[in-house]
């Protein structure tokens, strides 16, 4: 019966194609919660989260729009707060549980025009932002998860680790600081 069930999940549902991104882990419950801030008036972003990477797209949009996905026991809060000229996305998760998540995906969907000040921390995931970008100021800090940043020009560039790698390239900076504690810092370009 087990050989079957098997079966069953990799065999033949032609529309799906990646069939175990389909399936709930045993009481685990499938995440999806989004979050928007406008982009007016903003001069610093702050993004964290814990026990899930942050990936990040940047979009023709004037809205910052926030997707965390990921399969849970108890559901985090993804919360959006304006606060002047400061915006925050910050996940949390409820106190005194033990967070036992899979495979959480905090997906950051910023407009390239916006150009100020963002940051982006993560406990126990990975930082990625890939696509080309131009900021007055960038911080990317993780305790234990990777930072993948390229093609990134700023006026101050910062990225942190405790216990994760950095692989950077082509990052163009006035005042660049890179430090990591046991991680490795990969660095290519100009």
């Amino acid at each position: 019966i087990a050989l079957l069930g098997v079966f069953g999940v990799f065999g033949g549902n032609k529309d799906n194609k990646n069939p175990i991104a389909s399936i709930t882990p045993a009481g685990m419950s499938k995440i999806e919660i989004e979050a928007n801030l406008s982009t007016n008036g903003l001069r610093n972003i702050e993004f964290a989260g814990v026990s899930s990477d942050i990936i990040v797209t940047r979009t023709n949009s004037n809205t910052i729009s926030v997707k965390l996905t990921g399969n849970a026991r108890v559901a985090p809060d993804l919360i959006a707060e304006k606060n002047g000229s400061r915006g925050t996305f910050e996940v949390k998760w409820p106190k005194s549980i033990i967070n036992n998540s899979r495979d959480m995906k905090m997906e950051v969907f910023l407009p390239v025009n916006y150009q100020e000040n963002v940051s982006f921390r993560s406990v126990s995931g990975d930082i990625t932002l890939t696509e080309r970008s131009t900021f007055d100021e960038v911080t990317f800090n993780t305790v234990s998860g990777d930072i993948r940043n390229r093609d990134t020009s700023s006026t101050s560039y910062s990225a942190s680790t405790v216990s994760g790698d950095q692989i950077l390239s082509n990052i163009f900076s006035k005042d660049a600081s890179l430090s990591s504690i046991s991680g490795n810092i990969q660095y290519k370009g100009s």
